[in-house]
C-alpha cells in the first residue's frame, strides 16, 4: 500500500519508515515542525538529554541527544538523533511531549554560585541561561514557555492563536504580543508580563506541533481558535485553511476527527463553506 502510493506520487519518503503527503515543503522543514512527535515515534520513552535538554532544540549540526535503549543513530533531513545509554529515570525528570521526558541538567540550589561565576545569566525570575552556550533562534519563546511552569515546575504553555498562525506562515499579521495558552488551573502570584496575551484552555497532544523548540498549536487548531475569537477577517482564515491543506499542514484525518467533535465541528463547517 505505501509503496504503491509512493510510486503514484501520493506519498514521498523523507526518512527511514518516514513518509509524508506534503509533496511541496522541504523535508527539513517538515521534520523541524514535527521533530518531537517524530522522536517519540522512533524512540518511545526516550529522555531528552545533554545539550538538547538545555536548549530544547537540536545543535547547529542537527544533533539531538537522547537517552534511549537504541544503539544506532537515526538520520532525518536536517536532524540526527544520537541515542546513548544513561542513568534510569529520575524523579526530577520533566514530562516533555508524548512519551518523552527531559532531564533537568543542573540542580537549582547551585544558581547563586553559577550567577556569581558568570556561568549563568538571569533572564527572568527563576529562569537562567547558560552563558557559554549560544542562544537559540528565538530565546524569547523558550523564556516564556519556562515562565509558564506550574507548581510541579513543569512548563504548561502552548503558543497559539495569532502567534501560532504567524509561526505556520499562514498570515501576514505580526502580533505585537505572544499568544500563550495555559491550563485553566494555571496560577501565578506575579503580574503577567506585558509581552504575553494569556489564554486559558486545554490543548491535547494531538493538537500540538513543535516550532523553534517550543510547543505550538497545529495549523488546524490554530485556525479554529482564531476563527472562534473573531480576531481576524474570516476571508483571511479561509485562505489560511486552503493554504494549510495544500501544504499538507492540515490532513484529511485531522479534518475527519474534528467533524466528529461537537465543540469544533460547527466552526470547521463555517470555515469550509467558503472553500467549496
Amino acid at each position: 500500500m505505501v509503496s504503491r502510493e509512493v510510486k503514484s506520487g501520493q506519498l514521498r519518503k523523507i526518512g527511514s519508515r518516514l513518509y509524508t503527503r506534503n509533496l511541496k515543503e522541504p523535508a527539513e522543514r517538515i521534520v523541524q515542525r514535527n521533530l518531537w512527535p517524530l522522536v517519540a515515534s522512533y524512540l518511545p520513552g526516550a529522555l531528552i538529554a545533554d545539550r538538547t535538554a538545555l536548549e530544547s532544540r537540536p545543535a547547529p549540526d542537527g544533533s539531538a541527544f537522547v537517552i534511549a535503549d537504541h544503539k544506532r543513530e537515526i538520520a532525518m533531513p536536517g536532524v540526527t538523533l544520537r541515542p546513548r545509554k544513561g542513568p534510569p529515570p529520575l524523579a526530577s525528570d520533566r514530562p516533555f511531549i508524548g512519551t518523552l521526558r527531559s532531564r533537568r541538567p543542573l540542580a537549582s540550589n547551585t544558581r547563586i554560585y553559577h550567577v556569581r561565576a558568570g556561568n549563568w545569566v538571569r533572564e527572568h525570575r527563576g529562569i537562567y541561561r547558560l552563558m557559554r552556550f549560544p542562544e537559540p533562534g528565538r530565546p524569547d519563546l523558550i523564556l516564556w514557555m519556562l515562565w509558564s511552569r506550574d507548581r510541579s515546575d513543569q512548563p504548561t504553555g502552548v503558543y497559539s492563536h495569532q502567534t501560532a498562525l504567524s509561526f505556520h506562515e499562514l498570515t501576514d499579521t505580526n502580533p505585537a504580543r505572544l499568544d500563550l495558552t495555559v491550563p485553566t488551573s494555571f496560577r501565578r502570584g506575579t503580574p503577567i508580563p506585558k509581552v504575553l496575551r494569556l489564554r486559558r484552555g486545554d490543548v491535547p497532544l494531538e493538537d500540538r506541533d513543535a516550532q523553534f523548540g517550543v510547543p505550538v498549536t497545529n495549523a488546524l487548531r490554530t485556525i479554529l481558535d482564531v476563527w472562534k475569537e473573531g480576531s481576524l477577517p474570516q476571508a483571511d482564515l479561509r485562505a489560511a485553511f486552503r493554504e494549510a491543506v495544500k501544504r499538507g499542514a492540515i490532513t484529511k484525518t485531522q479534518i475527519l476527527t474534528r467533524q466528529k467533535d461537537s465543540e469544533w465541528a460547527p466552526l470547521l463547517g463555517e470555515i469550509r463553506k467558503g472553500n467549496k
